[in-house]
């Protein structure tokens, strides 16, 4: 069988289609549902796969993740997978590789009957480290930061600079760390691994995922409740790091009269670390690849096709596919083509 763009698409929903019987990350009719990771725009309508879907396919952490954040899978529905593991389906044979990106991330790699090799990357960072490279004959990538201009050249020692800066900023008092769910419980496990002792205090859903991270080996340590008793005894100590979402407005109690500080963690930072005020900062840390790691999967994977997930990437998804076709010359092609359904 020729690699054709037939053989996999993207929809207009952001739904990954792979041979006859996968949808990843989106809904589709009549397919098993597969959620790469608990993150919302891998998450899109999984009301109607909920419903409609035969299975729900995904990592144990994932499915305990998504329950925290108020998705609820019915039993009969839940299909858990482990990294390595292999499922057969009517045309092929799925098989569950590593991606390093939030707990419990998973690629996908679809070998049809024919022998054409289909790879799924989802979000992924780290490639040949902690995220797995299959050759593969068609690769479905994302690319968040394919553009060109995003590379960042500190990558290999961002979280020992990371760690230092945390260690300055405990410094001089209590810290707010503000990140998406998962990049949260990371940080949490580099600090421990840099011998950060600090407490950490965390709301209702960060304090839960941290606790399902911590079932699966991360290292956690001692992370206290915001509101209960133990946790008001270390905010009257001052010396402690309170992990929230990054889009929550919810602050610190300052009534011990403690100076905080606020470092939030984004991707979309081209140098290391910047003051906005006084009080805040951002650091350039994120869970997707940036574009020389992007171009490292693709060259490892020795692709004849390259699908890019425009769905989720955008504009940089059609600047990455332009460069590899024009500059590496490898076939490549954006999809979908229009986000809007009609």
């Amino acid at each position: 069988m020729g690699i054709t763009e037939d053989l996999a698409s993207i929809t207009c929903r952001g739904a990954v289609i792979v041979g006859r019987s996968l949808s990843i990350d989106g809904h589709e009719n009549n397919r098993l549902r597969v959620v790469t990771h608990a993150h919302s725009d891998h998450m899109v309508d999984i009301v109607e796969s909920i419903r409609s879907s035969p299975k729900i396919i995904a990592h144990p952490a994932t499915f305990e993740i998504m329950e925290i954040l108020g998705v609820t899978i019915p039993k009969d529905k839940i299909y858990k997978v482990e990294y390595g593991e292999k499922i057969g389906l009517r045309d092929g044979t799925v098989r569950i590789l590593k991606s390093k990106h939030i707990l419990g991330s998973i690629q996908i790699l679809y070998t049809l009957e024919s022998g054409v090799s289909i790879t799924y990357t989802g979000d992924f960072k780290d490639p040949g480290g902690g995220t797995e490279i299959p050759e593969s004959d068609i690769i479905i990538t994302e690319a968040t930061y394919g553009s060109p201009d995003y590379v960042r050249p500190f990558k290999d020692i961002v979280e020992e600079l990371l760690a230092d800066l945390v260690t300055q900023l405990l410094s001089k008092g209590p810290l707010i760390i503000k990140a998406y769910y998962g990049k949260q419980q990371e940080v949490m496990n580099i600090l421990r691994n840099y011998g950060i002792e600090a407490p950490f205090v965390a709301d209702n859903k960060v304090y839960r995922i941290s606790k399902i991270a911590e079932k699966y080996g991360l290292r956690i340590g001692d992370i206290l409740l915001k509101g209960t008793t133990e946790a008001e005894e270390i905010a009257r100590q001052g010396w402690y790091i309170y992990f929230t979402h990054t889009t929550s407005r919810d602050l610190l109690n300052n009534a011990y009269g403690y100076k905080y500080t606020i470092l939030r963690l984004t991707g979309w930072e081209k140098t290391l670390y910047r003051a906005i005020d006084q009080n805040t900062y951002v650091f350039a840390f994120s869970g997707h690849s940036d574009f020389e790691e992007l171009l490292t999967y693709v060259e490892n994977a020795k692709p004849k096709l390259v699908i890019v997930d425009a769905y989720r990437g955008n504009k940089n998804a059609v600047r990455f596919s332009t460069y590899l076709e024009k500059k590496l010359g490898i076939r490549s092609k954006p999809l979908p083509q229009q986000i809007l359904c009609y």
